[in-house]
């Protein structure tokens, strides 16, 4: 872990749907197709939650096939996500304060980059669930901050990074993998994305 800023902008991301970009369209496709497989191996009726929603990209389109959960500290995200997706459920909350709950499977697509103590949210919650799916870039630079999240990341992660979530929450790796996304004029930011499913013993 590398820190890149020592605490984020007062306000919060711009709440933007990327469903419909080139680029990131990709990122929110392969992440939907994950959290599927997840799913899959759960009890029928099993419910999603999911941390820094924002707009419900990835998750929305899922909640009138499953309970689903998004909880964002931006006001602007919950109203955005609620308008799009009336069959979830949306709450705003602090995602480092939020109370951990059982459900099937959490979502942390591109999130835990943007908290102060990641280590702490994922020992919290990765024991409540069955299944987990996270991304965030990998290996950024604190040069390349500003051109990839505006200043908005906290940490730049690497693969072992990646893996240690899964491991102090008592996950096991099911799936993971590493793609490109190519923005013009900016240049390659690796992402990684992986599932994985709660081992029968918990972490003390």
């Amino acid at each position: 872990m590398i820190r890149l800023i020592q605490s984020p902008p007062e306000t919060h991301f711009p709440v933007t749907s990327w469903s419909g970009h080139w680029v990131c369209g990709l990122r929110i496709e392969r992440s939907r197709a994950m959290l599927l497989r997840a799913l899959e191996g759960l009890t029928v009726g099993a419910s999603i939650v999911e941390l820094g929603c924002g707009a419900a990209d990835v998750c929305g389109p899922l909640s009138g096939l499953w309970p689903y959960t998004g909880v964002d500290g931006s006001p602007d995200a919950i109203v955005t996500a609620k308008m799009r997706w009336p069959d979830g459920s949306f709450a705003r909350a602090s995602i480092e304060r939020a109370r951990p709950f059982p459900a099937g499977a959490l979502c942390l697509f591109e999130v835990l980059e943007h908290l102060n103590d990641p280590e702490d949210l994922v020992k919290r919650w990765l024991p409540e669930v069955d299944a987990c799916v996270i991304s965030h870039p990998l290996n950024e630079k604190p040069a390349d901050d500003d051109r990839w999240s505006r200043g908005y990341h906290l940490w730049s992660y690497s693969e072992a990074d990646f893996d240690r979530w899964f491991e102090i929450g008592g996950h096991e790796i099911v799936e993971k993998v590493i793609f490109d996304l190519t923005w013009p004029g900016v240049g390659k930011c690796k992402t990684i994305l992986g599932r994985s499913r709660r081992k029968e013993s918990r972490p003390e």
